[in-house]
Formats: structure tokens, C-alpha cells, sequence
């Protein structure tokens, strides 16, 4: 797909169209054909050992690696880097993770985070997740339901903090 066309389809600026098509570790694809064809595809790429994944607007061929796993990861790299090695003077300091995610690829992520939000999405329904705890989801779309979401979050947080000064 060009860069003009992926623009066009997601909305992205050229310059940011052109990074996006820079890819390593996964490759998305824009299904053009009927569900039946698309079955048949995700079982062929399976038996080659891809993992295929539906997300918000493409589906994805990769490896079996998630953002899931990519949320643990990074979040025991900073926890090393930050919360051991520095040995902050709080010693109540503790690592908390957010994950926001609108489609089937993010599920995974959002499992694996200690809040979880589902941004709303314009094409199709929340995906289901298998927690019933610290989730939330969003009325807004895109990056609107990012912010409304984080709002939310800082706001009872704050709450949160306030009433432990009070006792």
C-alpha cells in the first residue's frame, strides 16, 4: 500500500504514514475479500506457524509475540531500572500499568495491565476480555477516548490520595 493510500484510509499524515509502514516484527493487512476466504487464509497461515491477529482496521501477521508480553516485558525493564536499582526514598512506590486498546490485537495487553481500557471504536464492538476487574471503556473514539479515559484514571487517583491524607 502506498503512503498516500494509508493516509487516506487511516487518517494518517503522510510523514507519519511513512513510519508507520516501517515494520519488524509484524505485518498488517487490509482483508478485501469475504469471511469465508479470510477463514481459509488465517487456518493456511497458522499451518506456516504465523500468528494472525484481528485488530481495530487490519489484521496482523506475526510472530507469536504480543502486547501483552511486550507490556510485561517493559514493564519488569522499569521496574529493575527504576524501582530496584534507584531504590526510591518512598518505599510505597509501586509500579502500576494502563493499557488502552481498541481492537482484538490489544487484547492480550489489556489482559495483562493492571487497569484496562477499551477506547470505543468507530467500525466495530468492544472486543470481549476475560477480566471483569479495573476495566473501563470508553464513550469517546480514537484518541478522545484516550484522553477521557486518562482523565478518569488521574482523576480518582487524586481522589484516591486525598482521602489517605485525611486518615
Amino acid at each position: 500500500m502506498s503512503e498516500s493510500a494509508l493516509s487516506t484510509l487511516t487518517g494518517l499524515t503522510l510523514s507519519e504514514a511513512k513510519r508507520a509502514k516501517k515494520r519488524q516484527y509484524g505485518e498488517p493487512i487490509q482483508w478485501l475479500g469475504d469471511k469465508a476466504t479470510k477463514q481459509a487464509f488465517v487456518h493456511h497461515m497458522l499451518d506456516l506457524g504465523a500468528n494472525v491477529v484481528q485488530g481495530g482496521r487490519f489484521l496482523h501477521i506475526g510472530g507469536y509475540c504480543d502486547k501483552g508480553q511486550a507490556l510485561l516485558w517493559l514493564a519488569e525493564q522499569y521496574r529493575e531500572f527504576y524501582l530496584e536499582k534507584n531504590q526510591t526514598s518512598d518505599k510505597n512506590t509501586s509500579l502500576c500499568t494502563i493499557a488502552l486498546g481498541d481492537g482484538e490485537n490489544d487484547v492480550p495487553m489489556l489482559e495483562a495491565a493492571d487497569i484496562a481500557v477499551q477506547i470505543r471504536s468507530p467500525v466495530h464492538e468492544f472486543p470481549n476480555l476475560s477480566r471483569q476487574y479495573k476495566t473501563m471503556q470508553t464513550t469517546l473514539y480514537g484518541p478522545e477516548g484516550w484522553v477521557e479515559a486518562i482523565q478518569k484514571i488521574l482523576a480518582n487517583s487524586l481522589v484516591l490520595d486525598s482521602s489517605k491524607a485525611l486518615n
